[in-house]
């Protein structure tokens, strides 16, 4: 992606209009842009992430890998990665790396996933209490269409809904998913 078109304002609109999480790092992995949408997501006024780093708004025990470091390097990247929110909670986020020229700045496009985790957990807590043969196959149920939403990337929200399905068969069944997740 040009580093022409990502400054022009007309790109940054376009960008800034996503209900999606996205954000500009530089080189050294600082934030340097960021859309309204990171205020739902993160809880927190854009102009706080300017200047921090991207490490900095993972959750505790999540270890960065080397996508980011890939991306800087010219190779676009996707990775999933546990959030830690302005009031201490996590979200589960995918986010695309996708390279800006050859200056190491790096835009990152997210989508949250963190409904559909929870639904995936509560569904297998919930699935603990069933036949082991009805267990293990609504596990693998779940376990296929939380692969397919990984991969599909745009279009989650269709999968989002089959998990919540499943999910809602399961609890038709007598078993009740936990609360919280």
């Amino acid at each position: 992606m040009s580093s022409d078109l990502v400054s022009s304002p007309e790109f940054l609109a376009i960008l800034n209009g996503s209900s999606d999480p996205i954000g500009i790092v530089d080189a050294r992995g600082r934030f340097t842009w960021v859309n309204e949408a990171v205020a739902l997501f993160f809880g927190f006024a854009p102009e706080r992430l300017l200047g921090t780093h991207f490490r900095d708004h993972l959750a505790e025990d999540e270890r960065p890998g080397d996508a980011m470091r890939r991306a800087q390097m010219g190779h676009p990247a996707a990775v999933v990665r546990r959030i830690r929110r302005e009031d201490g909670s996590t979200a589960v986020l995918r986010t695309e790396l996708i390279p800006i020229g050859d200056s190491g700045s790096v835009l990152i496009h997210g989508t949250d996933l963190t409904v559909l985790y929870e639904t995936v957990d509560r569904a297998e807590a919930a699935s603990s209490g069933l036949a082991p043969g009805v267990a293990g196959d609504l596990g693998g149920l779940l376990a296929a269409a939380l692969g397919h939403l990984e991969a599909a990337g745009p279009g989650v929200e269709a999968a989002r809904e089959a998990i919540r399905q499943a999910a809602g068969l399961l609890g038709d069944s007598g078993a009740r998913p936990r609360a919280g997740g």
